[in-house]
């Protein structure tokens, strides 16, 4: 029952797992450039021969980490129309404090 409220509060309230989903996707898509680029220049610079599972896996990354900054662009605009739909108020007044009757200036 707590655990459900602690979810609720985190994932109700937050872009925190939007956008952390959106940044893991980057740097996995970064990372997946940054191995093509290593085994591109391991080829013409060296010679060496690109092995078997390492296309498999740029493209698993690349592909991957896109996959993953799409969801997260998806899932910004998903919160944005609930938190228009919601219609939730700017603020909560707790107290209203009066101000005592004052003479009026001449």
């Amino acid at each position: 029952m707590k655990l459900t409220y602690f979810v609720d509060g985190i994932i109700g309230y937050s872009f925190l797992p939007i956008r952390l989903l959106s940044s893991l996707g980057f740097v996995v898509a970064i990372l997946g450039f940054l191995y093509a680029l290593v085994i591109i220049v391991s080829r013409l610079v060296w010679g060496l021969p690109i092995q078997g599972w390492a296309p498999i896996m740029v493209t698993i990354l690349i592909i991957g980490g896109i996959q993953m900054m799409m969801l997260g662009i998806i899932g910004e605009y998903l919160w944005r129309v609930l938190a228009q739909v919601r219609s939730r108020d700017l603020y909560v007044i707790d107290r209203i404090f009066e101000q005592a009757d004052t003479p009026a200036e001449i």
